[in-house]
Formats: C-alpha cells, structure tokens, sequence
C-alpha cells in the first residue's frame, strides 16, 4: 500500500500535488475535522480509521494491522508479517531474566493515564491485555464529542473484567483526586504532569502529549507495532525501578548524606 501524503509533519508543497490522488485519507486522530472531512469528500476520497486503536502494544497492533489488511491488502500477507515480528519478539525475550522480572513487576499494578483520547484508549489496552496490569483512572483529553465516543467505546470491553473511572479533561485537581482514592502505583502522562503525580509521591513517565510536551527521547526507535512493544517495556522498566524504590526514600536514607548533616551540626 502506497503512501502518498503524510499531514502535516515536514510536509513541503510540493507533496501536496498528490494528496488528491488519496483512495483514502487515514486519521491518527479521532477528533471531529469538519473542513479537511469537506475537502475530502468533495475530491472523492474516504475517510478511515477515526474508529481504529492506535497500535501500541502486541494486541492493538494485531487488531489495527489486520482491519488495515482486509480494507486495503492481504490479510493473509499481514498475518504472516504479524507471525514475524512475534517471532523476533519471543526471541529477544525468551529466557532472559530481566523480561521475567519486568513482567512481573507490572502484573497487576494499577495505573493513571492522562493524555489524548486515541493515546489514553490505546495505552490503557495495552496496560490491560499485554501486560495484565489495571488502568484505573483514566483522564481523557478531547476536543470533540467525537473523539470522546471513540475514546470510551475502545474502552468499554475492559468493562466487563476491569472497575475504572474515565474523566473527562479533567482539572488537575479532579485528576489527583482521582488517583489519591484510585491508590495508584505510576502514571503515564505529558512532561508537565509530573508535577502532579510525583508531588504525590506517584512514579510518572512521560509518553503522552505532543512532541514538546512529551520526553526527551533523541533515538527514532518506535513506540508502536509488534518490535515498538521493545521500547515501552524498556519505558516501563525504568518507571517500575521507580516504583519499587521511591527516590524520597533513597534520599531519606542516605548514610552518607546524613554523615554531613552531623558533621554541620557539630561544626
């Protein structure tokens, strides 16, 4: 499937001479886009994927790829890439300890997400199905009922085995009440909001938001499909290190820290 547009990151003029060539535009997004929507129909040219979980994590990934493959490709072709990547998946991580420990660590661990609708939805998913962890309150930032809808009906089949609360751009007051009655272990969010949840006492990584709003990563490794399931756990990881051992404890307990405290003292 050719590519042969991409809105609007680096996107230079001169690419724009075939973005009316589109079969169909597909949206990152959920949010309502009422005049790029207008200028699409008009050229003929469908809108898809407003529905579609982003493909963070080894279950949105197979999900997402394969309603891309019976819309546009070949289904079959698709499993067999899926089946690939799974397979450098398991060969990476089979018997390595540390993947043992990391699973664990986030086995039922309860978490906060705050962010973009199609982030919050698709993160708390993954949370969910690949990990067995509990996302239990979720602050879902939307300007659309739109993307609100999409947001809550990617979520509801959790329902059924999982209790969370879904607010809706919620203040930061709301969000930290939340996650106080919640109990919750980490939280996923922007760079700003660490303020929030470590002020806390709540270990927070960075993955939501937009560029600037996000982390400080300089390495075009992926957060999303089957291989991007690398790079999250490695994210994870550090937030579970931060988790088991809270730096204010670490600071309190300092030996050494406290040796110069006393040497003060007795000066």
């Amino acid at each position: 499937m050719k590519i042969n547009t991409v809105l609007t990151y680096r996107t230079n003029v001169e690419d724009l001479k075939d973005f009316a060539k589109a079969k169909a535009n597909y949206y990152l997004t959920s949010e309502s886009l009422p005049n790029v929507e207008q200028i699409s129909d008009k050229l003929g040219m469908e809108t898809f994927g407003k529905d579609l979980i982003l493909p963070f994590g080894i279950t949105n990934t197979e999900e997402w790829y394969l309603k891309i493959a019976e819309k546009f490709g070949d289904v079959e072709k698709a499993k067999k890439r899926l089946r690939e990547d799974m397979h450098f998946l398991k060969t990476k991580l089979n018997q390595d300890y540390n993947a043992t420990w990391h699973f664990h660590d986030m086995f039922g661990k309860r978490g906060a997400l705050l962010g973009r609708a199609p982030f919050v939805s698709s993160l708390a998913r993954c949370l969910f199905y690949d990990y067995n962890a509990r996302p239990v309150v979720l602050g879902i930032l939307a300007e659309t009922q739109q993307a609100i809808d999409s947001a809550k009906a990617s979520l509801d089949e959790m329902s059924d085995n999982l209790d969370f609360d879904v607010l809706i751009n919620p203040s930061y007051f709301e969000f930290g009440l939340a996650m106080e009655k919640a109990k919750v272990h980490f939280s996923v969010g922007q760079s700003v909001d660490r303020w929030l949840s470590e002020g806390m006492d709540i270990s927070n990584t960075p993955l939501g938001g937009l560029y600037f709003q996000s982390h400080f990563n300089f390495v075009p490794w992926p957060y999303a499909g089957v291989r991007g399931m690398l790079n999250l756990m490695t994210e994870f990881s550090y937030l579970m290190d931060r988790v088991k051992i809270e730096p204010g404890y670490l600071k309190a307990q300092s030996y050494l820290r406290a040796f110069l405290d006393r040497e003060k003292k007795e000066a």
